[in-house]
């Protein structure tokens, strides 16, 4: 590195103090960490002033950036590793400190090092909400609806699925787990959905059918006839954001 990582830290510092004194936004891309969905904001947004230096208990980030209350809104690691540390990215979420890391490299200055910020490699916060119960972040629960043949009549025919990890029992369900509210937002997309009795199962119970031949689509083969080749983009689907669910909660119950 030509110049010391202090006076690149000093730079870096007073180049976004600079673009806050100017009004100007620095706009931020990401996968996040918790929802593995990319994420996009303007990092200044809420920011006043950004510091080097700044000593935050037993923590010292590289640079401190802080909101109109002159509360600590973000922080910024400069790091030659890879992975965030785990003590900080809890410290930083006990606080409720946004924790963003960037991977230094031995020729970085500070011209490389404002290009790789708009895309760090660690945000720790997601736009989703958190749970009520845990305090994690949520997960979007997703309803896919996908168009294939009917196997048995050849007929036209859309089903649809849900993926909501382990809150339902299962990581992807059919109809007869859905919530009323989802039941109506698939039959508006055109999806035929009346309750069957299976033999397998010896019960009744919603399901997506065939408009042709009345035939129904089972759970299992939701999964592997319809849902694993839409997600390798051999069907034609869509999907919808229809609500929120707690891995964490799932997986502890």
């Amino acid at each position: 590195m030509a110049r010391s990582l202090v006076l690149i830290k000093k730079s870096l510092a007073e180049f976004l103090q600079q673009l806050i004194d100017n009004h100007q936004g620095l706009n931020l891309s990401w996968i996040c960490n918790y929802c593995r969905e990319k994420h996009s904001g303007n990092m200044l947004k809420k920011v006043k002033k950004a510091e080097a230096g700044h000593l935050i208990e037993t923590f010292k980030p590289d640079i401190t950036l802080f909101d109109e209350q002159k509360q600590v809104f973000a922080v910024i690691k400069l790091s030659t590793k890879q992975k965030p540390d785990p003590a900080a990215i809890l410290f930083y979420e006990t606080k409720g400190i946004i924790y963003m890391q960037v991977k230094l490299e031995p020729q970085d200055e500070l011209e490389s090092l404002t290009a790789k910020l708009v895309q760090p490699d660690f945000v720790g916060t997601c736009f989703n909400p958190k749970c009520k119960e845990c305090g994690h972040f949520l997960q979007k629960t997703i309803m896919t609806i996908i168009e294939e043949d009917c196997y048995k009549c050849k007929h036209p025919i859309k089903v649809a699925v849900i993926e909501a990890g382990m809150s339902r029992g299962s990581t992807c369900v059919g109809p007869e787990s859905f919530t009323p509210t989802e039941i109506e937002l698939a039959r508006s997309k055109g999806v035929l959905i009346e309750p069957v009795f299976s033999k397998t199962r010896q019960e009744r119970y919603l399901a997506n059918i065939c408009p042709g031949c009345n035939t129904f689509v089972g759970q299992h083969y939701l999964f592997t006839d319809y849902l694993s080749p839409a997600g390798m983009g051999y069907l034609k689907h869509e999907t919808h954001h229809v609500g929120y669910y707690c891995d964490y909660c799932s997986e502890v119950d």
